[in-house]
């Protein structure tokens, strides 16, 4: 079975802020304001990006 899951614009920019984080390209408090969100919301962002990117 083969499912296709689409992402909207926004969801494809942020995936690449934190891909961009995860390279160490971008810091925090840069990829916060570009996606105008607080830090901290940042930060749980990419602890879910990380377990998921492991996890496959």
């Amino acid at each position: 079975m083969n499912t296709n899951l689409t992402m909207n614009t926004k969801e494809r920019e942020r995936l690449k802020v934190l891909a961009r984080i995860d390279r160490h390209e971008l810091t925090v408090a840069d990829a916060a304001e570009s996606l105008h969100i607080s830090e901290r919301q940042i930060y749980r962002i990419v602890a879910r990006y990380r377990a998921e990117s492991d996890a496959g």
